[in-house]
């Protein structure tokens, strides 16, 4: 039986330990499960103050709509 997994978290890049697990699990994941995939890495430049509210948003949004796409609305 194959389950369906949602996996939100950053992926590289930017490369660093926490996008590379990410990368790592969802490969492992995907062998014996359908796995949607939602990348909420920042933007790659500059940072700024804005930094966490973009996160929090791209993190919140894709939530959203993956839930509301894969069950026919909220």
């Amino acid at each position: 039986m194959t389950c369906h997994i949602v996996a939100i978290g950053q992926l590289p890049p930017p490369q660093n330990g926490f996008s590379h697990a990410t990368k790592s699990m969802i490969v492992l994941l995907s062998e014996a499960n359908r796995v949607t995939v939602c990348n909420v890495a920042p933007p790659t430049g500059k940072l700024s103050l804005l930094k966490h509210p973009i996160k929090f948003s791209r993190v919140l949004s894709s939530t959203l709509y993956k839930i509301g796409g894969d069950f026919g609305g909220i």
